[in-house]
């Protein structure tokens, strides 16, 4: 995917999603899909960063389209990479006590 970029923001820190956005909309990036990095949907964390995407994308005068992620703690990609992670860490580490 030659064309696709991709860029990490904070709500709360830097990169901010300002920022970001900026540098998107200067590279002329037209379509935007943002992924909140909580796996499951919560109004306080997945929510209030779509929200800041949302209140950035509305002071551009031409804006990006945009598509959102909400949760994906069921996605079989998702679940296939944790497993691994944790199998990975048992590998190096052991799996500890009961």
């Amino acid at each position: 995917m030659p064309d696709l970029i991709v860029r990490h923001a904070m709500t709360y820190g830097n990169p901010s999603i300002a920022d970001v956005l900026a540098e998107l909309k200067s590279q002329g990036v037209g379509r935007l899909l943002a992924i909140p990095l909580y796996p499951q949907y919560a109004a306080s964390s997945s929510g209030a960063a779509v929200d800041k995407v949302c209140e950035q994308l509305l002071l551009q005068r031409n804006q990006m389209s945009v598509r959102t992620i909400s949760r994906f703690y069921d996605d079989a990609g998702y679940i296939d990479a944790m497993k691994n992670h944790i199998l990975r860490y048992w590998a190096e580490h052991g799996r500890g006590k009961n």
